[in-house]
């Protein structure tokens, strides 16, 4: 399972890399409340294990959030306390609403949204916030399941819009159409203009069918 598992992650970035250019050497792993509270739940220490997960040295791996999802766990109390001791060890990512707090929710998809420098994978156990990761192309998403790390395939979104370039990119732009536009034009110009020779047309001879029989005339004897 675990090879499998493997296999699938190293086959999922090597797609991110591809078509959105993510870095495979270092890791950016945006984390809120949700997830930090299922890796508590299943014992899974986030700082040793998601290097070991995508097969990088720890500094290769950082582990971010922002202080939105940090409030979001410290005006829950009690149930979140822990994974809120866990997100104030993280790096915390610069978002727009310094002391206007907002849900992670609206938070994260604010930043995955702006096209920064920092490409983020998201990490949580939110369902709303995973269907906003979906629909976000290009963003890869992390889960737990089963107390194992996992890496979402691809969105639909995602597949669609690198569809769509491999189409734009197979179609001739506006550039490349004029040039073929000029070449079948010289290719017209070249090609020897034969001329067709015209047969004279013999006179046919007239259709039997078609001509009336003469009429027999009886001749009359003068009987003496």
């Amino acid at each position: 399972m675990k090879i499998r598992r493997h296999k699938h992650t190293k086959r999922v970035l090597k797609y991110y890399k591809a078509n959105f250019k993510f870095d495979t050497k270092l890791f950016n792993v945006l984390i809120d409340g949700t997830f930090a509270n299922e890796a508590l739940n299943g014992k899974i220490n986030l700082a040793e294990q998601l290097p070991k997960f995508f097969d990088v040295k720890d500094n290769k791996c950082k582990l971010w959030t922002t202080k939105c999802a940090i409030h979001e766990t410290e005006i829950l109390g009690k149930p979140t306390r822990g994974a809120m001791l866990i997100l104030k060890q993280y790096q915390v990512a610069e978002c727009k609403h310094k002391r206007n707090f907002i849900s992670s929710e609206k938070c994260f998809k604010n930043l995955i949204s702006e096209s920064g420098d920092t490409k983020f994978i998201v990490a949580t156990q939110s369902d709303s916030l995973k269907e906003i990761v979906r629909s976000v192309p290009g963003t890869p998403l992390m889960i737990i399941s089963h107390n194992a790390i996992n890496l979402e395939k691809p969105s639909e979104k995602t597949d669609d819009l690198v569809n769509k370039r491999l189409e734009g990119k197979l179609a001739p732009n506006l550039d490349q159409m004029k040039v073929i536009k000029q070449l079948k034009k010289k290719l017209n110009e070249q090609k020897p203009q034969v001329k067709r020779i015209q047969k004279k047309r013999k006179a046919k001879e007239p259709n039997p069918l078609s001509c009336k029989k003469k009429k027999k005339t009886q001749q009359f004897s003068n009987k003496k």
